[in-house]
């Protein structure tokens, strides 16, 4: 499903939820998002942050309900604003694809929560942390990554990167791991 689609999607949602038929604006969807209490079946499977201009998203992202968001792929696509992002509240126990998560990022320099994800649905990692070139550590330590398949440019353009511990990591699945 394109982008396009599938904030119109999210734009539905949010008005069928609220009860309204008022425009949403694009810098205002993450709060119209976080605002919704979760479940039922408007509770979003996918949320992106594309292009976000902001340097955090933490207000943002506090109360953000990712119990049923199965797919993370592109959620901070292109964020190269932000500096900061505060994950510890984020539940990934469904997620299945954090492919381009992080892509091009690269003026993050904290990344916390990580330790704190559940990736053991996850199959495709590709992309991850893509151009991520400010970012000095990352803790995937706790990464469960029995079932990821491809791996390809994870860490690609980290040229910061002084500490990455893969100790953990099972690629006994993993047919592309590419750059």
């Amino acid at each position: 499903m394109a982008l396009t689609n599938k904030l119109s999607a999210i734009g539905d949602a949010i008005r069928e939820k609220t009860g309204t038929t008022d425009l949403l604006k694009l810098d205002e969807m993450p709060t119209a998002i976080a605002n919704i209490s979760g479940g039922g079946k408007y509770a979003p499977r996918h949320i992106s942050f594309y292009k976000y201009k902001g340097t955090e998203l933490n207000d943002e992202i506090v109360n953000l309900d990712t119990n049923n968001i199965t797919d993370m792929s592109d959620m901070f696509y292109l964020c190269n604003y932000l500096i900061t992002l505060d994950l510890l509240n984020f539940d990934t126990k469904l997620v299945t694809t954090m492919n381009g998560m992080f892509y091009n990022c690269s003026k993050l320099r904290t990344l916390e929560g990580l330790p704190n994800f559940n990736t053991s649905l996850v199959s495709n990692m590709a992309n991850m942390f893509y151009g991520c070139e400010n970012l000095t550590s990352l803790d995937v330590s706790n990464f469960n990554t029995s079932n990821v398949t491809t791996m390809s440019y994870m860490f690609c353009n980290c040229k910061a990167l002084t500490s990455l511990d893969l100790s953990n990591f099972n690629t006994s699945l993993v047919s592309n791991m590419a750059y």
